[in-house]
Order: C-alpha cells, then structure tokens, then sequence
C-alpha cells in the first residue's frame, strides 16, 4: 500500500545500522548498576520507570535514540532511548540502531512503527500462533515511507498532543490528594508526617484485652487514634451504623454454566475503585445464581462495598444505575443507618489514608491478608454533623467529574493526534 502511495519508501533494515536482541536479565545488581528495560517498560512513545540493575559492562547498552520494542508479548510497542546515559535491555526486546546519517528520524521511525500501519505490517510477518514472536528479520522488513521535511512537522505535532496529554493526566492524578486534604480541613484532622520507625517499643499494659502482635501497636496507628479524636464529629466505630453486613462468593471455576456473556454483574476487587465502581473489566452471572446460591449477597442501592482481601479498604457505594449486581468473596456489602450517616461520607473517609490506615491496622494472614467481619465492625469512625457529611459528599463528586474530564480529555486529544497522523500518512506523495 505504501509503495503505492509514495516516490520513495524504504525497509527499516535500511533505515537501521543493525536490529539486535538484548541478555537474560540473571545478574541483577541491589546498587553501582545500570537501568535495564523489559518488554514490560515499554509503551508507545515512552518507558516506565525501571528498578531493574545491571552491570555496567554489559554488551548490550542502549544509546540515545535507539528504539526499543517487545521481541516476544507486548507487541506493538516502540520507545526512542532519548537519555545520553546508558542502558541495558532483555532478552525479550529488539533494538534498532538507526545509522549515524539517520538519528535525526528515529522519532519519525518510533511514530510511524506505534501507527496502526506500522502495527498491521509487523503482526502480518510475526511468528507463532497465541503467542505472536518478532524477529529481526520480521521487523527489518517493515517498510516506512519517506515523506522529507514533513517528518519533523508530523513528530511535532504528536509530540505537543502527547505533552497535553502527560498534563491532564498528571493534574488527574493530583486531585485525589487535594481532595483528600479537603476532606480532613472539612473534619478539623492535621495529618503528622508518616511514622516510618522500623524499631519501637510496646508497654505490656497496652497490650491487655488486646492482640499481641507488634504490628498491631505500631506508633502510626496510635498517632492515627489520636487524630482522630482531635477531629471534629463523633467518635464511633463502624459497628455502631452498621445495619447489616454481608460477604459475597465465588462460583467454581468448573461451573461455567453459572457465568454468561450479559445479564447481573458479578462485581471483583478490580472494579471497586476509590469512590467509584468501574465496569470496564466485568463479568456477569445468570440470575437464577444471583437469586439462588448468592442470594445472600445481592446489591441494593446505597450499599458501601468495600474490599476486604489484599488492597483491603477500597470503598464505593452502589448506586440504581449499577443494578443487578452481587460480589465475590473478597469484597463486603456493608448496609448502614442512613440518617446518621451518609454512605458516600462512609467511603470517602474510608478512601482517605487515615481512613485506609486504621482499616488494615487489623487485618490478619500470612500470604495474603484479609479484613474478618468482627475486625470492620470496630474500624474508627469519625462521623460529623450530616451537613459536614454532605460538603464531604459535594467534594467527592466535584472530583470524580473532574478527574473523569481530565482523563476523557487527555485519551481524546492522543486519538485525535494519532488519527491525523495516519491519515496524513495516507495521501502520500506521488503525484
């Protein structure tokens, strides 16, 4: 198609001074070593942090703009090295050197290789079935048009679309922590620096009617009590609002007659998020399960789910919208006196870091640590006049729209600059 639409197009292999792949990552160092990149690091246009170590004489160094994509999973996936400080990079990655005369366009390269063309050319010549494998014969292969001057100007523009994009998502991500810090302005806490003491002491007295685990008597959790009752409202524990409490079930793996393609969601820790339910990963139950053998655990609107296994705390409300619905085993349905307190204001202090705090202060387990019932019936409470409930309200919801926005903006500004790229590169320059 290319080789239609353009004077000139040429193969990456002609573009590239060689294409390699990198070691086994097996001699990882703690400290005195270099970043070194998996299939895992890369995304489209950029590179997650590495934690990663190696040694430094290595044979295997990324120099600035080589490109970097997955040899084996992660497909579709190229970063330019923009760093002058050295690299290294698994046996699962390809690396293209670009040739001294072609730095300049290993951005345009990158671009044009993450575009659904460059995608399409390089899945059609991979390897293997389910588990699709490049080679550097497969990548080399590629073919890239020439399109001169307008190389940089298409770069560009991507570049400024990535850079706002970058922008809202980090102001996205900035918001939970100022609503945090309104929230504990609304209910009177000042929050200490954290306690991250690894060696304290324990009275024995402290220890009376209580668990003997050092973990339980940290220093953070008393400073945390002692918050708490320096704040303004109530002083209560769960328990004393808690109208009825349930916990969900998993059917057997072997049963699939159970599960359907549509119908009751059947809700997992993955889509309880901080104040909000996401159903973009869903599975669904029939309804004679969801009024038989989980009967015990169907949803209603306004109950606070919240999750009780490895991220334990998590909390969001249900609301009609949501419905039918039930849980699985790792998340509780909590039902409350509503009068006395709102089960939005119930969330939100649970999603805070005090609120978050004193909920796993008593989970228990070795591998994998759970919340019991009895543990979330005495989860701390502070529980303000109902007007300071709905300020707390109005503020959560101002966020969750806010941040939405942001991260609808941010996704449609790199779509719509990514549309544009390819469709540029689509008129080609042959007449």
């Amino acid at each position: 198609m290319l080789v239609a639409l353009y004077k000139q197009t040429h193969a990456i292999s002609d573009f590239a001074e060689f294409i390699d792949s990198g070691r086994p990552l097996t001699a990882r160092l703690s400290e005195n070593g270099i970043p070194a990149y998996e299939v895992g690091h890369i995304e489209q246009g950029k590179f997650k942090p590495t934690d990663i170590l190696v040694n430094p004489n290595s044979d295997r160094i990324l120099k600035r703009h080589d490109i970097l994509t997955g040899r084996v999973g992660g497909l579709g996936c190229f970063a330019e090295y923009k760093k002058n400080t050295p690299a290294s990079f698994s046996d699962n990655t390809l690396r293209i050197r670009p040739k001294t005369s072609q730095k300049s366009r290993a951005a345009f390269i990158e671009a044009f290789l993450n575009s659904t063309i460059g995608n399409t050319q390089l899945l059609r010549d991979s390897r293997g079935g389910l588990q699709k494998v490049v080679t550097q014969k497969s990548l080399g292969s590629v073919i890239v048009p020439s399109i001169g001057a307008s190389e940089s100007r298409l770069v560009a523009e991507l570049d400024a679309a990535r850079a706002e994009r970058a922008r809202a998502l980090a102001e996205a991500e900035r918001l939970p922590l100022q609503l945090e810090a309104d929230i504990y302005r609304l209910l009177g806490i000042v929050i200490p620096p954290p306690d991250e003491r690894k060696v304290y002491g324990i009275r024995l007295s402290s220890t009376r009617n209580s668990r003997l685990d050092a973990g339980y008597h940290h220093p953070r959790y008393i400073e945390a009590i002692r918050v708490l009752q320096a704040g303004n409202g109530q002083k209560i524990v769960l328990g004393d609002i808690l109208r009825d409490i349930a916990g969900g079930a998993t059917p057997r793996a072997k049963d699939k007659s159970l599960y359907t393609n549509s119908g009751v969601k059947f809700l997992r820790i993955l889509n309880v998020k901080p104040n909000r339910l996401d159903f973009s990963d869903l599975n669904y139950i029939h309804e004679f399960v969801h009024e038989g053998m989980l009967k015990r655990s169907k949803l209603a609107s306004n109950d606070v789910l919240m999750t009780i296994t490895g991220r334990v705390g998590t909390a969001a409300v249900v609301s009609d919208d949501d419905l039918p619905a039930n849980i699985n085993q790792h998340i509780v349905r909590l039902r409350i006196t509503t009068q006395r307190c709102l089960p939005k204001y119930l969330a939100a202090y649970l999603n805070t870091s005090l609120g978050g705090l004193l909920s796993n202060r008593s989970v228990s387990g070795g591998t994998r640590v759970a919340l019991d019932y009895g543990a979330i019936r005495q989860i701390p409470l502070l529980l303000p006049k109902l007007d300071i409930q709905h300020k707390v309200v109005e503020l959560v919801d101002t966020e969750i729209n806010e941040e939405a926005r942001l991260r609808t903006h941010a996704e449609a500004v790199w779509r719509e600059a990514r549309e544009r790229f390819e469709q540029q590169l689509l008129q080609g320059n042959k007449s």
